[in-house]
């Protein structure tokens, strides 16, 4: 195995295993359990071994993100269900974002240019907010939300500046490229709904590009280049998301979609 590709093992790995010890007092809040409901729930409905037994989840729940949970659902349902606490596993899983997250986003800057003590410079101001690691101890909400947020953005950032040249000369993004690119846009929106200013930018940078960049090419591909990303994030979101295509829904898709828009339980 190279180092390229052992370096960010190790990091996931040793990732997971601080996160095990660091959550291991125990680290529940007040919704924990709620939410550890939704991410079996959501195991579940895609047939996948869970201990889910209940007949109904309620209704609020089902309309919060389903990405993130389904990924610590998962984790503790599938990867790990000889483990006896899975709010445990989901809680060491969560944490595990946070310095994988931070290396990530070094990689990430690195990759784009920058020089690797402005990287490490970025990373430890990301270290030193407190209430970012805080919240990834007891939290499984809001912080994926705001570490995915920052990550996908500088994804998008970095993997539309790698193949800017090659698609100027060919007169187009691949449909796979773009297909990819929406999906991981919509990343966020699937962790904390209504959230969509990373598909939102992604498609008028792309709608920009078009109109201003590709100006030789086929009117066809110009008008494809925004909505293929558009599509095919909308179509994962119906894949991941239960909620949107289960039977008996009991709220309307408009006010399901809107129902985290303003927080009505604060």
């Amino acid at each position: 195995m190279t180092r390229a590709r052992l370096v960010p093992l190790l990091v996931v790995v040793g990732s997971l295993a601080l996160g095990f010890v660091v959550t291991a007092p125990g680290m529940a809040t007040w919704d924990s359990l709620p939410h550890l409901d939704r991410s079996r729930w959501l195991v579940h409905m895609f047939g996948l071994p869970s201990s889910w037994r209940s007949d109904r989840l309620a209704e609020t729940l089902k309309w919060y993100g389903p990405l993130w949970a389904l990924f610590l659902g998962l984790a503790s349902e599938v990867v790990l269900p000889f483990v006896r606490d899975p709010l445990w596993v989901e809680q060491s899983f969560n944490f595990a974002l946070w310095p994988a997250g931070l290396y990530a986003v070094a990689r990430l800057l690195t990759r784009a240019g920058v020089c690797r003590s402005t990287a490490f410079l970025a990373v430890a101001l990301l270290f030193g907010a407190v209430r970012l690691g805080g919240h990834a101890l007891v939290n499984v909400n809001d912080f994926p939300m705001a570490m995915l947020s920052m990550l996908v953005m500088l994804y998008l950032w970095v993997a539309l500046r790698e193949r800017e040249r090659t698609a100027r000369a060919a007169g187009r993004f691949s449909w796979p490229t773009l297909a990819w690119l929406g999906i991981v846009a919509m990343v966020p929106s699937l962790i904390r709904p209504p959230v969509v200013l990373q598909p939102l930018t992604l498609a008028l940078f792309l709608a920009f590009y078009a109109a201003f960049g590709l100006r030789g090419a086929p009117p066809a591909r110009r008008i494809a280049l925004p909505l293929v990303p558009v599509g095919a994030g909308a179509l994962f979101a119906v894949a991941v998301w239960p909620s949107l295509w289960e039977h008996g829904r009991t709220l309307p898709l408009e006010r399901g979609l809107l129902t985290f828009a303003h927080f009505p339980w604060q």
